[in-house]
């Protein structure tokens, strides 16, 4: 039986696309070099795990978009994005955004806590990949599942964790994120994870 840690770093660099409208975080890049010529500014992507193999093969099919399964992204939600990527990308990378509109009734949207992939924007979160749902059971599945093995080794983060999952928030109609909001912006649509 063979241990330890195997890792593979992409051959380009990127350069982060920082969007304010989802306070900081980056769903996209502003563009891509050979890291030999990489600018300080640039990040490199490193992708770990037991098998050498495996990790080159995810480095090659994240290069694509195509790392969903080595990423245990369920099946309909890589279905989800590979049918909505190209346009959402173009216009700045939230692909959780169209999901909320769809849902919202009455300016309020009820997601699933499992499903509420803007907590990464807010600093935290279980969700690492984008829903095709506001109720996805795969997702939900794979969410809980995380929050028993990390609570098992780390209870006071997994608590953090859930807490941001669980966070209300808002949307407002021009896409920015907020966890609270002046009420006379009655465009924002009040998104409450339960």
């Amino acid at each position: 039986m063979r241990t330890g840690v195997a890792f593979s770093i992409s051959n380009e660099a990127f350069v982060s696309k920082a969007d304010p409208a989802i306070c900081g975080f980056s769903n996209t890049f502003e563009g891509t070099e050979s890291i030999l010529f990489a600018e300080r500014n640039s990040e490199v992507l490193c992708y770990v795990s037991s098998d050498p193999t495996k990790a080159r093969a995810t480095a090659e099919l994240d290069r694509i978009d195509n790392a969903g399964d080595q990423f245990g992204i369920p099946r309909c939600c890589q279905m989800h994005f590979r049918k909505n990527w190209e346009k959402i990308r173009k216009q700045g990378g939230d692909l959780f955004a169209p999901l909320v509109h769809s849902v919202a009734a009455d300016a309020t949207a009820r997601i699933n806590w499992q499903c509420n992939s803007a907590a990464m924007y807010f600093g935290g979160g279980l969700c690492w990949h984008f829903p095709c749902s506001p109720s996805c059971t795969e997702t939900i599945a794979l969410v809980n599942q995380r929050v028993e093995q990390l609570g098992s080794i780390d209870p006071d983060l997994t608590a953090s964790l859930v807490e941001i999952q669980r966070q209300e928030f808002f949307l407002s109609k021009d896409g920015n994120y907020k966890t609270c909001v002046d009420f006379s912006e009655m465009s924002a649509i009040h998104v409450v994870p339960f």
